[in-house]
């Protein structure tokens, strides 16, 4: 397992025993930062990057490439679990015993099942994974089901507190089984 991401300077004294101020990260190959869209790090401190049509995954000093269809979007079920999500596909990594993740392609781009573009996405409270494609919240149990729509776009917000969903429609708002409340 390569090292993970490093502070600048002050190597040996007690200031970098604790989460480095600063990184040096190097530039993500066919990427550059005004294209960055959004950044998670996992338990482990690799950081997941996407950009406006792939994930790049660094750990301090390797970078991985994950390609995926349209425009990637992430979420952390804050343990060991981590979603990918863009047009017509859905990945689970699963944290392994190795140190790395173990792949589960959920939405298969090549099968064209579900030609929706994934805009927003996160794990509740029981592991269960919801997603939006525009107006439509959808609950994902071996294959997408549709649980709510809008006339405005939904987005999924990860709290303290589980999901909380919001359209300008309906405003905030949390499920009750399944149910808008």
């Amino acid at each position: 397992m390569a090292n993970t991401a490093s502070p600048i300077g002050f190597k040996y004294s007690a200031c970098s025993l604790g989460q480095p101020l600063f990184f040096e990260i190097p530039r993500i190959p066919q990427a550059t930062p005004y294209s960055y869209t959004s950044i998670l790090s996992d338990k482990d401190n690799r950081l997941f990057i996407t950009n406006d049509k792939d994930v790049y995954i660094y750990d301090g000093a390797n970078t991985q490439q994950v390609k995926v269809n349209g425009k990637p979007t992430l979420a952390f079920d804050g343990h060991d679990r981590i979603i990918i999500a863009g047009y017509n596909y859905l990945s689970l990594l699963t944290h392994n015993p190795s140190g790395g993740y173990t792949n589960n392609q959920l939405i298969d781009p090549s099968a064209n099942s579900f030609p929706h573009q994934i805009t927003s996405i996160g794990f509740d409270d029981s592991k269960n994974i919801y997603l939006c494609t525009g107006s439509k919240l959808w609950r994902y149990s071996e294959k997408p089901i549709p649980i709510d729509s809008s006339n405005q776009i939904i987005t999924i917000y990860t709290t303290s507190n589980g999901l909380v969903f919001y359209s300008v429609e309906k405003g905030f708002y949390c499920l009750n089984g399944n149910k808008p409340q």
